[in-house]
């Protein structure tokens, strides 16, 4: 339009975007996490989600997780007995703990 109405059709100049609210920006430090403690602890009760967990902390390839899970797994081993270690595969998330 060329006779200097306001229209939808033209672009005008805006502001700039809004930073975004905190509760979405990644946060660095995982909320909730546990002890190595609390692991063992809560797998020897037999707390299935605790165990639930411990199988993810043991599947990440996070350096500090692989030396969270190597803590926990040493910390368990006294209490194993006769058991055996059995490998489960499987994507994240597939209910391998159930």
């Amino acid at each position: 339009m060329t006779d200097g109405r306001e229209s939808a059709l033209n672009v005008k100049s805006g502001c700039a975007a809004p930073a975004p609210p905190e509760s979405t920006l990644r946060v660095s430090k995982r909320e909730h996490e546990l002890s190595p403690a609390a692991y063992v602890e809560g797998i020897l009760k037999g707390d299935r989600a605790v165990l639930a967990r411990a199988i993810t902390l043991i599947e990440s390839s996070r350096a500090i997780d692989r030396e969270i899970a190597d803590d926990v797994l040493e910390k368990c081993l006294p209490a194993s007995g006769k058991s055996i270690r059995v490998g489960v595969t499987g994507i994240p998330g597939a209910g391998k703990a159930a």
